[in-house]
């Protein structure tokens, strides 16, 4: 990556939903492990800084797409992302009913 719009910055939960749906989007049954250094090692090899030793950004991020149903752990510290297709029809779908009421 070229470019990186988070050089310089500390890693934080918004860049870390950005970096999870990026690197994982699509994959079932990663360890919650593997999602946090993974995510950590490429934005600091993207020139971004490593996150505050006692943050939660990662886990708030998890726990974020959770919420959003783009994301879930039915088994405890595996987590399945859901695929970027996936993710535009749930939008989409949404998008449709608000506007239909």
């Amino acid at each position: 990556m070229d470019k990186y719009e988070y050089k310089g910055k500390l890693l934080d939960s918004p860049i870390a939903v950005e970096l999870i749906i990026e690197i994982f989007q699509g994959q079932q049954r990663i360890q919650r492990k593997i999602i946090g250094e993974t995510i950590e090692r490429i934005h600091r090899e993207r020139g971004g800084l490593p996150p505050p030793k006692d943050q939660w950004n990662i886990t708030e991020a998890l726990d974020a797409l959770k919420r959003l149903q783009l994301a879930d752990n039915s088994v405890r510290g595996q987590w399945n992302i859901v695929s970027i297709d996936e993710m535009v029809a749930r939008f989409e779908h949404l998008r449709t009913k608000i506007r239909n009421g």
